[in-house]
């Protein structure tokens, strides 16, 4: 049956142009751009392939210590595919995203002299592997999912040359277009300060009912004067998983004194300073706002970086009105999945040098956070202030908004591209995704729709199993 599945995809699969000039990627060039040539699934002539999985799920059970992970994969499924390298080529790369960062799969590449890389995922959203210099002929290349409840998961290959990057390399700063909504609080709504993973931190839903949505901490922190300029009771929040990408030639790099802050007044805002790297590989620095210590997050953070918006839509005006904003003061990111799934630009994971990229903690003395280029973070549902404020609003259509950088601290190559946002249908506790994509909204004429494959949840398993059509009739 596997063998048959991954026969019939293969032929279904469509070949994607290459990418560069007139297909809005020219700017990605740090790490190299794809060549216009050998490798392709079917066609020797294309350059870069994209194609997913057919919808799949996995038999199996949630591990005890696990309270809402997916079920292990024990029914031996492995999706194959074959690429084909025509001629020499500076690199090959193979990479895979997947909708949910609790889900785990292992990519497995093989060369045809033998050659082998194994890359998995855990707690992220793309992983993949690389091969400089790839030998001539076919590449096998195995996707094995270790634990999910149902998926699709996106797949490419391309190759690559390495370019010499030149002058400033400027990041640029977009959003993930909202996802995994619903109105249940986490059941420890201090995930991110105990370190519980997403997977040990479920919502709080009694006979299919949310027993609350907005967290204490959420609620004191609403109401401090010190925080919000307009303190507000919140008595139901519309949470959802958003955060920042870095699709720029250069690094998001910050930097601030940590020492300062370990010794002085913890609730003064300090300084932070943004390093603009150079292709010669020296640096400058330039004010970028400030930084704080957040209580709640039990790390340091950003401070006003991002702005999360509730708009009610008039349908047959064809017009959106502010309703509702959200409370998230700051970030501290880390490189979690790809910024753009159609550039083959990531830099190295973890390239900013700090202990773990994005790890809000000492680097030579001094505080570190950022995102490397090319790569971005997910705020998950159950982060403190990952919501909206949706306390008093009727049933309707709505539209959540997520914009970065919205002081315009950090300097940037496209201020233009730092919002996005997610249309829904809101009827009682039931939330419908209509449509995500970049932009103001999704009446903006300029927006792209995104595509990629995240949405609700797919809580399967809590049921016992379920069709595709089934699962858009489950939500969190």
């Amino acid at each position: 049956m596997i063998t048959l599945l991954s026969c019939l995809l293969l032929l279904a699969l469509v070949a994607q142009p290459a990418l560069g000039e007139g297909d809005g990627h020219t700017e990605h060039h740090h790490l190299g751009t794809v060549d216009a040539g050998p490798v392709g699934l079917l066609d020797e002539q294309v350059p870069a392939t994209f194609w997913e999985t057919p919808f799949f799920s996995c038999d199996g059970e949630p591990a005890a210590t696990d309270v809402s992970a997916p079920p292990t994969c024990d029914d031996g499924l492995v999706f194959t595919w074959t690429v084909q390298v025509a001629e020499p080529a500076g690199q090959l790369r193979v990479d895979f995203d997947n909708p949910y960062r609790q889900d785990d799969f292992s990519l497995t590449v093989t060369g045809p002299d033998g050659e082998t890389a194994t890359q998995a995922s855990h707690n992220t959203y793309s992983e993949g592997v690389a091969f400089d210099a790839p030998t001539v002929g076919r590449w096998t290349i195995e996707l094995t999912p270790i634990r999910t409840a149902g998926s699709i998961v996106r797949m490419r290959a391309g190759l690559a040359t390495v370019d010499e990057p030149e002058g400033e390399l400027l990041p640029n700063l977009r959003v993930t277009p909202p996802f995994e909504f619903g109105f249940a609080a986490p059941i420890n709504p201090a995930n991110s300060m105990f370190l519980a993973g997403d997977d040990q931190n479920p919502p709080v839903i009694v006979d299919g009912q949310p027993l609350y949505s907005c967290t204490a901490d959420e609620v004191q922190e609403a109401n401090d004067p010190t925080r919000t300029d307009e303190p507000t009771l919140l008595t139901r929040c519309l949470r959802f998983t958003a955060g920042p990408h870095n699709v720029g030639e250069g690094h998001f790099d910050l930097r601030f004194p940590i020492l300062d802050r370990a010794i002085n007044d913890r609730d003064r805002l300090v300084e932070m300073t943004q390093v603009v790297h150079h292709g010669d590989g020296t640096s400058t620095e330039r004010d970028a706002g400030s930084y704080e210590y957040h209580a709640t997050h039990g790390h340091y953070h950003y401070t006003d970086i991002l702005f999360y918006e509730l708009l009610s839509v008039d349908e047959a005006a064809g017009t959106v009105a502010p309703a509702g904003v959200g409370h998230k003061s700051g970030f501290c990111p880390a490189d979690q999945g790809y910024g753009d799934w159609e550039a083959f630009d990531q830099d190295e994971q973890g390239a900013l040098g700090a202990e773990q990229s994005g790890s809000c903690f000492a680097i030579a003395g001094d505080g570190a956070m950022g995102i490397t280029a090319g790569w971005g973070d997910f705020y998950r549902w159950q982060r403190p202030g990952q919501f909206v404020d949706f306390s008093g609003q009727p049933d309707g259509t709505y539209v959540v908004r997520a914009t970065v950088d919205v002081l315009d601290n950090v300097r940037e190559t496209d201020d233009t591209d730092n919002a996005s946002y997610a249309l829904l249908s809101i009827e009682g506790n039931e939330v419908t995704i209509l449509e995500r994509g970049r932009g103001s909204s999704h009446l903006d004429p300029d927006k792209v729709v995104v595509h990629d494959n995240r949405g609700q949840y797919p809580e399967a398993w809590l049921v016992g199993g379920a069709t595709p059509d089934q699962l858009q009739l489950l939500r969190r």
